[in-house]
């Protein structure tokens, strides 16, 4: 490669450049050296190896857009993984043999498309709540933007898609996990995944209160537990904001509640002896 040449007239040793212009110089030098090793422009050899002055200022228009292309795919790549996934009610108050009802739900934020799986695990206290799938309920269908294109649908764990027979129903709990609900949903394109973003309330779970233990019954969130899972095409599997994981408070039984008890014992011993 030919080296950068000045006019003969600006290396005599009477030049009358000034050390700014020589900076300048060696700064124009620099960028073209680099400019050539990238390829972007090339050498005018009836020039005697210098550039001609449309290379010069290509480089100086192309190098600032590819630093800005680079800056926005970096900014895309980070949204991608933006998806949220919210725990409501965890931090409520109950007391026993009474009920907590937490919902969950779903925001991919504007960048996240191509989910084709996604199982998210509730955990739980079992000393202190016991889940009531009878009482539960699943969306049987997430991100639907119309005929046509590629959603979400629950899977059979968690009651199966829209209009089959047990749809809607409670997620079923893990016989060998006892404190591990997972909600489950597929996609109806498993390789190139769903089309549309956007926000989905995804099931509604119903517990019992059944003791006071420490008083604080913990329930969470969880996509590194068990079957749990937010997977994209491609085959890769991403992870997502998990909010609302909490603990539930749960009182001593009030005096009243322990009075109103025991009257009532008293009065099925009466009537026994009666």
């Amino acid at each position: 490669m030919a080296e950068f040449l000045l006019p003969q007239a600006e290396v005599r040793n009477d030049s009358p450049l000034t050390h700014r212009s020589l900076r300048r110089w060696h700064r124009r030098k620099k960028i073209v050296s680099n400019a050539k090793r990238a390829g972007w422009i090339r050498e005018n050899r009836a020039t005697g190896g210098r550039l001609s002055g449309a290379g010069l200022v290509m480089s100086f228009l192309v190098m600032p857009l590819l630093v800005m292309a680079l800056l926005v795919m970096t900014l895309l790549a980070g949204t991608a993984t933006a998806a949220t996934i919210t725990l409501s009610g965890a931090s409520g108050k109950a007391e026993v043999q009474g009920q907590v009802s937490l919902d969950v739900d779903l925001d991919t934020g504007s960048g996240l498309s191509g989910i084709t799986l996604l199982s998210i695990g509730v955990l739980y206290s079992t000393d202190q709540l016991a889940y009531r799938q009878d009482l539960s309920s699943t969306s049987s269908y997430i991100l639907y933007n119309g005929k046509g294109s590629a959603y979400m649908y629950a899977a059979s764990t968690c009651g199966g898609g829209y209009g089959g027979p047990t749809a809607g129903q409670g997620c079923q709990p893990i016989p060998a996990i006892p404190n591990q609900i997972n909600i489950d949903f597929v996609c109806t394109d498993l390789t190139g995944g769903t089309d549309y973003t956007g926000q989905a309330h995804l099931a509604t779970l119903v517990f019992d209160v059944i003791a006071v233990g420490d008083g604080k019954a913990e329930v969470w969130l969880s996509l590194t537990a068990p079957g749990n899972v937010l997977g994209v095409a491609g085959g890769a599997s991403l992870p997502a904001d998990l909010i609302g994981s909490g603990a539930i408070t749960i009182p001593e039984p009030s005096t009243a509640l322990l009075v109103a008890s025991g009257l009532t014992s008293l009065g099925l011993f009466r009537r026994r002896l009666a």
